[in-house]
């Protein structure tokens, strides 16, 4: 057993170095399609190594961050979907609100009618 951690944290840390190399060579002087493509490789290899990392070095603690990861993934989806929803009609609805209230209020400005008799 302690052997199969061994071998997978070498493996591991090769993805890594692997990843550094492809994000050191997307800083050379090349295309702007290369550099693009090297460094979204190298960052794929980075998120990579580091989910593995985690889930050897740290295996009971593996379902709480993944729960964790979840949930704010569910979370932002979420609010952006409601605000995108929501924005349209709120703008109506309280442009609409505004407006009545500021036309009751002048309306009774100029009415000249005493306070009490204002509804």
């Amino acid at each position: 057993m302690e052997s199969l951690v061994a071998i997978t944290e070498f493996l591991v840390e090769l993805v890594l170095v692997a990843a550094a190399v492809l994000l050191a060579a997307a800083l050379r002087p090349w295309r702007p399609e290369v550099r693009f493509v090297l460094a979204v490789c190298g960052l794929a290899l980075v998120t990579v190594g580091i989910s593995l990392f985690i889930v050897i070095a740290y295996p009971s603690e593996t379902l709480g961050v993944l729960a964790i990861s979840a949930g704010m993934v569910v979370a932002g989806w979420g609010y952006a979907r409601v605000t995108g929803w929501l924005a349209p009609r709120t703008r109506w609805v309280t442009g609409r609100v505004i407006q009545r209230a500021l036309g009751r209020a002048v309306g009774r400005l100029g009415s000249g009618q005493p306070r009490s008799a204002r509804k």
